[in-house]
């Protein structure tokens, strides 16, 4: 079974479980945050030499009493289960699951600069008219696009990148010499 869908089966029966509980998604933030932030948790919990106590110690020590506690027993069952490595697709599938639930899509969005706010809040407004979805984006400034930006929203990806343009115009170019047409 791939890792995607081991981590979505995990987030499934957490969201089942939980009953889409506002404290629930709040310890799976916490939990996201945490690893991104403390490499001395995520590598602690991605060793394939520390035993499940040692891990099981570390997580209890980091999160003590400030998780839920069917957070905390979700924890132990991924540890116990030797899934920790996977328990980042974790955090976001449960995520997905609870936006899904409320209606919400997120889109992954590509620029060269960092957008305003105001360029987020348009951008925002434009996609949720488009899907008819409420939308959360998610914004990574990438220095090899030339310009423009690159917006994936599911399966749908809107390529608006200047080189994305450029090819465009370079096809469109060689089919019209193609054909014998000149403007």
């Amino acid at each position: 079974m791939g890792q995607q869908s081991v981590a979505m089966r995990y987030a499934r029966a957490l969201h089942e479980e939980s009953e889409g509980e506002a404290r629930i998604r709040s310890d799976m933030h916490l939990i996201g945050a945490t690893l991104e932030q403390s490499t001395t948790l995520a590598a602690c919990l991605q060793s394939p030499v520390l035993e499940r106590e040692a891990k099981l110690a570390a997580v209890q020590a980091v999160f003590a009493d400030r998780l839920h506690p069917l957070s905390t027993q979700f924890l132990k069952l991924v540890i116990e289960r030797r899934r920790e490595e996977q328990l980042p697709a974790m955090v976001r599938a449960y995520a997905q699951l609870c936006d899904a639930e409320s209606g919400i899509t997120t889109a992954h969005v590509r620029t060269c600069h960092e957008l305003s706010e105001r360029q987020k809040a348009d951008l925002t407004t434009a996609l949720e008219q488009h899907t008819g979805h409420g939308i959360r984006l998610e914004v990574q400034t990438d220095s090899t696009l030339m310009g423009g930006m690159v917006v994936r929203v599911g399966d749908v990806v809107f390529d608006g990148s200047v080189s994305h343009q450029l090819e465009r115009l370079r096809s469109r170019m060689s089919q019209a010499q193609g054909t014998g047409l000149q403007d």
